[in-house]
């Protein structure tokens, strides 16, 4: 599979729409899923854990497949992402930015390209490794391509403690997802009892840096890169309590849209069998 034809012909095509157009056409492809039985059924198991009744279910179902539609739309679209978000980051110290699987968020480190000389971004090792020759091959190569050509610096998340550490401490910003996983504390997201990995708390405690927790946030036709208030490491007794800071604030933005989480479900630790169970 030739990637880089195919993804320059999808560039070229993509440049001939506004983002508004594309985010439309995202929409109604979104809610043409619906239609489709599996597409219905694997929604409904992904959004069952944070929906309150069935009624509410069918609902948050039907938001969730739009924004997922929406998500891959402008997945390929990372060029026209905007490099600075609405407020700027804190200075002079290390800043690690914090973001969830929520909303657009495949762009997250461009976001910031125009506040430091460079920005580092944490990365799963699936995101630098050759991708297979088929459709998630060439989601990754897009995903890749993107990041790469803004001039986002990739760190590979395995073994990347020291080496953030020691940017954090040279007082540059590196972007790392707040992920699943880890012994860390339960905390509580989208109302669940959620295990997540404590490495950001962990980094940004051991380099005394700045967590400044973002997010991507969509409201129809319009996108931009929200800050909440940036979290000090040296004021917290512990890396535990910057940990349980941390996914307060993603909290807050998830909480009043969970359909704009990527896969709800992933958040039980039966996560799988339950996927598998509704294939």
């Amino acid at each position: 599979m030739d990637f880089e034809a195919i993804l320059a012909a999808e560039e070229r095509r993509e440049r001939r729409l506004p983002q508004w157009a594309a985010i439309a056409r995202a929409v109604q492809r979104g809610r043409a899923r619906w239609d489709v039985e599996t597409e219905a059924r694997r929604a409904r198991v992904v959004m069952e854990p944070v929906a309150r009744d069935p009624g509410d279910l069918e609902a948050l179902a039907r938001r969730h497949l739009v924004e997922h539609s929406v998500r891959e739309a402008l997945l390929a679209r990372l060029w026209e992402l905007r490099r600075r978000p609405r407020t700027a980051p804190p200075h002079g110290r290390g800043v690690l930015v914090s973001y969830c699987h929520f909303g657009p968020y495949a762009g997250m480190p461009i976001a910031f390209l125009d506040t430091r000389p460079r920005v580092h971004a944490v990365v799963g090792a699936w995101l630098l490794e050759p991708p297979a020759p088929d459709e998630r091959g060439l989601r990754i190569m897009r995903w890749r391509n993107g990041i790469e050509r803004a001039g986002v610096e990739p760190i590979p998340a395995r073994g990347c403690f020291e080496r953030v550490v020691a940017l954090l401490r040279e007082r540059e910003l590196v972007t790392m997802p707040f992920d699943l996983g880890g012994s860390a504390p339960s905390v509580r997201l989208l109302g669940l009892d959620v295990a997540l990995a404590s490495g950001t708390a962990r980094m940004a405690y051991e380099a005394g840096a700045i967590v400044q927790p973002a997010a991507r946030i969509r409201r129809r036709h319009r996108i931009w890169t929200e800050l909440g208030p940036p979290l000090d490491a040296r004021r917290f007794g512990g890396w535990e309590d910057l940990h349980a800071a941390i996914a307060a604030a993603h909290d807050a933005w998830m909480r009043p849209y969970p359909w704009a989480h990527e896969i709800p479900i992933r958040l039980l630790p039966d996560y799988r069998e339950r996927l598998a169970a509704a294939a």
